[in-house]
């Protein structure tokens, strides 16, 4: 069986193959949770104002029940149902997760033929708006076509998420194509420089020269 033949297998295989790769080239702080973690639950007590990070679940000192997630899962990284059986609601799950010092400081998604949707990235900006935090978005061919481990892997991401950044905006919503592979989405709309706006004074004139039909079409 080929990998096109089923996606989720490679979804699943891209997925830990990039995590090996991010586990071989960090290394943690010593504090519990500190690592990288696949299918990594975000749940709204993360979110620290005072701290400015979002925390792990190993992170005490926060909303977070510490006590429960370092008695009753591996690592402090604990699964979606895991969460749900302490009546902590996940607003999303992070394919990887790095957390360093306590704080989850970046996250990956890994996709096949759909990137991360509007609604996904929507709920993890507003937990995350304001506090260190980035995700990156990688394909699942793109990992698998490496011969070797990356001497850069955020060379072959991009940068969806910026919470630092106060101008940071999502894009609209896409629509999807006929042939299903969504249309439209992909990274962030970055904030533009001053110097990509056109002034002002300079579209009047460009306005003006087109109604006059100063710019004529070629053949």
């Amino acid at each position: 069986m080929t990998f096109t033949e089923n996606e989720s297998f490679k979804h699943k295989l891209a997925k830990e193959l990039l995590c090996k790769w991010l586990k071989e080239k960090r290394s943690g702080s010593g504090s519990p949770g500190d690592g990288v973690h696949l299918e990594y639950p975000l749940i709204p007590a993360m979110r620290h104002y005072a701290h400015g990070n979002l925390l792990s679940y190993g992170y005490y000192g926060s909303d977070i029940d510490v006590d429960y997630y370092k008695s009753n899962t591996t690592d402090c990284a604990p699964s979606y149902s895991q969460c749900i059986l302490n009546n902590d609601i996940p607003l999303a799950v992070l394919d990887i997760a790095v957390v360093d010092k306590g704080c989850v400081f970046e996250g990956f998604e890994v996709y096949h033929t759909h990137r991360v949707d509007y609604n996904k990235r929507e709920k993890i900006m507003k937990l995350t708006e304001g506090l260190d935090f980035k995700l990156y978005e990688i394909s699942a061919e793109k990992i698998l076509c490496q011969t070797k481990v990356p001497d850069d892997i955020y060379k072959l991401c991009d940068i969806i998420i910026d919470s630092s950044h106060p101008q940071w905006q999502l894009r609209e919503p896409c629509k999807e194509s006929t042939s299903g592979v969504s249309v439209g989405e992909g990274p962030l709309t970055p904030p533009k420089q001053p110097s990509e706006y056109t002034p002002i004074w300079m579209t009047s004139i460009l306005d003006w020269q087109r109604i006059k039909g100063r710019y004529k079409k070629t053949s």
